[in-house]
């Protein structure tokens, strides 16, 4: 079951945070679509990005957005959508399978998606 949320905006309009961003490609602005992996402590996330590290995915670490976040101060460890696939395999053949991958789509929208 996907669940969708709004993501906010601040005082001038744009977003809270910065996960949306949005590249010129040759004159044409492409929206960047994220997944955010949610780790239950600070210390799981920076396990979680060393892990991927080591497997040549970059991640992220950052704070889980409040509407994402159950426990109040939650982390989670931010990748570009191509990349998704293979660290939920390296995370699960290290032990570390994800609580919750969310989906952030172009228009500030998360998903909860299955691993």
């Amino acid at each position: 079951m996907a669940s969708a949320l709004r993501h906010g905006t601040g005082a001038e309009g744009g977003p809270l945070c910065q996960c949306q961003r949005r590249r010129k490609n040759k004159g044409v602005n492409v929206s960047v679509i994220y997944y955010l992996i949610i780790c239950r402590s600070l210390t799981y996330a920076q396990r979680t990005a060393r892990i991927l590290e080591r497997a040549g995915i970059s991640g992220h670490i950052m704070r889980a957005p409040k509407l994402i976040s159950k426990e109040g101060c939650g982390y989670c460890v931010k990748l570009s959508e191509r990349r998704l696939t293979d660290a939920l395999r390296v995370l699960q053949r290290e032990g570390m399978p994800p609580r919750q991958v969310y989906l952030q789509d172009a228009d500030g929208i998360y998903s909860e998606v299955q691993p």
